[in-house]
Formats: C-alpha cells, structure tokens, sequence
C-alpha cells in the first residue's frame, strides 16, 4: 500500500507543471511562467545541491518550458475548450469525453517531456547531487503522501480503501 501512496505522490509531482498552465489560463497568466514558478518552487526544495548540480538542473527546467511552450498553450487552448462545452445548455457527453482524452493525451506528452529532461539532466549530476536530489525528492514525496493521506472525500463519494493489497 506505502508503494501505491508513493507512486500516486510522485505521479502528482509530476503533473504539477503541466497543470500550472490551465490554471494560469484561467488568471489571465501565462501558462510558461505558472510552470517558471512551479519549478523555482521544486528547486528550492534541492538547496542540498552543488552550485553546478543546481545550474544543471536548472537549465533543464528552463529548457524543458521553452520547448513545451507550444504544448503548454495548446493545453490551455484545449481546457478553455472543454470549459466551453461544460457551460453549454446541454451537455454533450461525447464531445466532452473526446476533450479529455485529447487533454490527457497533450499532458501525457508533456509528463514524458518532463521526465526525459529531468534524466538527462540527472545523467549529468555528480554522484553527491544525485544522491542529494533522490533524498530532497523522497522528502517531498512523503510530505505529499503524507498531505493527500489526510484528505477527505469529496462531497458524495466514499474514501474506498484499495483492495488486494493495490
């Protein structure tokens, strides 16, 4: 059960950047600096970090948002639309399932993007800052585990406890 926590906690981390911009959107903020802000926060988080581990990583942050600008916006573009259709008379349960698997599959690109800048930027660190950031890391997952641990349910929705030990 602890592994299924951990691996829903490093799933939410994940998909933090990505979901900054459809937030931003709604702000009137741009989608490139919800995920600057997102990624200075997680940077913060690794101060244990050599001055040149932190640029490495750093620079993959930065490159990672430059290059998914494009994805980021069409994130936004998309959301903006499934608002459209959840605003209208009547609901069209087929366009909307269609919007959201169009916006899973555009995030899903986006998660993947992340995590093969964050590789290859890990693939550049010293021994020490990897083992540095894998312990920041394991501290943010369990303070994130540790919070969605203590969430209720929703409102109609019964907190289900998972069954054979998933």
């Amino acid at each position: 059960m602890r592994r299924q926590s951990l691996y829903t906690a490093s799933a939410l981390m994940a998909v933090m950047l990505v979901m900054a911009s459809p937030l931003a959107a709604q702000d009137n903020g741009s989608a490139t600096e919800a995920a600057q802000e997102v990624g200075r926060g997680l940077m913060e988080n690794k101060a244990n970090l050599s001055p040149q581990g932190r640029e490495i990583m750093q620079n993959a942050m930065d490159n990672m948002r430059a290059k998914n600008k494009v994805l980021f916006d069409e994130i936004n573009a998309k959301e903006a639309e499934k608002t459209a259709l959840l605003k209208a008379p009547v609901l069209d349960k087929a366009a909307l399932e269609a919007k959201e698997s169009e916006i899973k599959a555009l995030k899903s690109k986006a998660m993947q993007a992340r995590s093969d800048s964050m590789n290859e930027a890990l693939g550049k660190l010293s021994a020490e800052d990897r083992a540095a950031w894998a312990e920041a890391r394991g501290k943010k997952m369990e303070r994130m585990r540790d919070k969605f641990q203590g969430h209720k349910p929703m409102h109609g929705m019964k907190n289900k406890q998972p069954q054979n030990g998933q």
